[in-house]
């Protein structure tokens, strides 16, 4: 009977200590859909992305401009794409990795979706 008690209390606590989130539940993407990388313009998109991650953090905006690099309007906002270390950063490809003191890259969909807004020739 002791054997039986102790048989029924290690199979509780297996069974209580098992479980499988999936990985899209644990790590949602940014719009918990798919990633879309056809409608990319820079108020709709870019900027939403740029405002929570690289000016409203103090360092990318017109007031700190860090690194000489501003994401808070178009014009700059392509120029830092085009001309600078932007890409190269997000994705920690030899740059500085962005966001700073980040442990994570930003999501994917956002770095698909910038590259996407770059190579559609930077739509408004």
């Amino acid at each position: 009977m002791k054997y039986i008690y102790t048989l029924l209390i290690l199979s509780a606590i297996l069974i209580a200590g098992c479980y499988n989130d999936s990985e899209e539940y644990l790590y949602p993407t940014s719009n918990n859909t798919t990633c879309d990388t056809v409608n990319v313009g820079y108020e709709a998109v870019i900027k939403p992305i740029f405002d929570s991650y690289c000016n409203n953090s103090g360092c990318h905006n017109t007031a700190s401009a860090s690194s000489n690099i501003i994401l808070d309007n178009y014009a700059k906002a392509k120029d830092g794409v085009q001309n600078k270390t932007v890409l190269c950063s997000i994705e920690w490809t030899g740059c500085s990795q962005m966001p700073k003191s980040s442990p994570n890259k930003l999501d994917a969909c956002y770095i698909s979706q910038i590259k996407a807004w770059k190579n559609q020739n930077y739509p408004q």
